[in-house]
């Protein structure tokens, strides 16, 4: 087991949080399948198991863990469960390319040209045109689509919502199966996701259609929104929805599961952790094809 392991590098999967419960017990949980608990895990144990970030390699973990004072067996057990409870997944290769490389951002300027000077690579396409901007905005949006859909593309909300032109821009580029990532803030929260690539969702149009299922006004109200000046942001909430977005790029590579992906990443101003809301796929939105087709090519 072992030398088959020697180079893969553990990192904890997506949402995954570790929480002491008792003195010598360690919840591993968050947004997985199989939550862990690690019983007979000392204060030694927890702080080894958080540093665990993918910037070495079993056998140097397994090293680190005796420098720590824990048995070599104990630690390779450790790491083998986690593995098994897909816990713990290998880093990717530092030169991989993200799915979300270079790519165009398009909406809310001032999110939007702050997101583009920190990924490497990325434009700022310019605002999402909407009914408020008068007469042949359509025209406009699909233009602009139509540029921007042979890269990547991150979608800056004018809030934290998603309005009738946004919807319909998005809409474009779910059904193109083009990657792109939804971006926003708002006066008291921000939200970073859903990543979508190659069209497979659960996808932003899932999410807007289950609205509209729960609340019928939704689609009004949507409506209303793009005909109205966007809302005041927190300048706080938007420089950490831009930093959040840009890694968020990083982190989507092969191999890897980024936290925004197919899922809502939220915080807020009073200082809270991202929290992380996992979509559910809607029968009447077209991604779920993407990804049955995917899946009977592999």
């Amino acid at each position: 087991m072992e030398a088959l392991t020697m180079q893969v590098r553990p990192t904890w999967a997506a949402g995954v949080d570790l929480r002491q419960t008792m003195v010598d017990c360690v919840q591993v949980v968050g947004d997985v399948d199989s939550p862990l608990a690690l019983r007979g895990a000392g204060a030694n144990v927890v702080g080894w198991l958080d540093q665990l970030d993918g910037s070495r390699s079993w056998s140097a973990q397994l090293a680190e863990a005796e420098a720590r004072g824990i048995a070599r067996a104990q630690a390779r057990e450790v790491l083998r469960q986690l593995f098994e409870a897909r816990l713990l997944v290998d880093a990717p290769d530092a030169d991989q390319v993200s799915a979300m490389a270079a790519p165009a951002v398009l909406g809310s300027r001032d999110i939007g040209e702050r997101i583009a000077g920190l990924v490497a690579g990325a434009r700022y396409a310019g605002v999402i045109p909407k009914p408020r901007d008068g007469m042949g905005w359509q025209v406009d949006a699909e233009r602009l689509a139509e540029e921007v859909a042979v890269s990547p593309v991150i979608v800056v909300l004018d809030a934290p919502w998603v309005d009738a032109a946004e919807f319909e821009m998005l809409s474009r580029f779910i059904d193109q199966r083009v990657n792109h990532l939804v971006v926003g803030a708002g006066a008291n929260t921000a939200r970073v996701g859903p990543m979508t690539i190659a069209g497979r969702g659960p996808c932003t149009r899932c999410d807007e259609l289950l609205q509209q299922d729960m609340d019928p006004s939704w689609r009004t109200l949507s409506a209303q929104l793009a005909l109205d000046d966007p809302p005041a942001r927190g300048a706080v909430l938007s420089v950490l929805a831009a930093a959040e977005a840009a890694r968020q790029v990083e982190s989507a590579v092969q191999g890897t599961h980024s936290a925004s992906l197919d899922a809502v990443l939220r915080t807020g101003r009073g200082g809270s952790a991202w929290t992380r809301r996992a979509l559910i796929r809607h029968t009447k939105c077209s991604c779920w094809w993407a990804s049955l087709n995917g899946t009977e090519s592999g």
